[in-house]
C-alpha cells in the first residue's frame, strides 16, 4: 500500500490467494471509500474501467479514494 501524493487516495497491490474467484469489498469504520479503480503499477486507470473481481491467484493494483 502506498499513498498517492496530492490525492486523498492510496494504491494497493492485491493478490487472490485462496484459488477462487472473488470480488473486492472494502469496509472501514475510520474512512469512507468513495471510489475503487483498477490501475496499472503506476496508479493510472486501466482502459475499459474493469471491475475489482479477481480470478484465482490473480494480482491487481487498486486505487482507493
Amino acid at each position: 500500500m502506498k499513498p498517492i501524493p496530492g490525492e486523498n487516495a492510496a494504491l494497493l497491490q492485491l493478490r487472490e490467494i485462496e484459488g477462487e474467484q472473488s470480488q473486492l469489498n472494502i469496509v472501514s469504520k475510520r474512512f469512507k471509500v468513495r471510489k475503487i479503480t483498477v490501475c496499472d503499477a503506476l496508479g493510472d486507470p486501466l482502459p475499459g474501467n474493469p471491475k475489482a473481481v479477481f480470478k484465482p491467484y490473480e494480482n491487481k493494483f487498486i486505487k482507493i479514494e
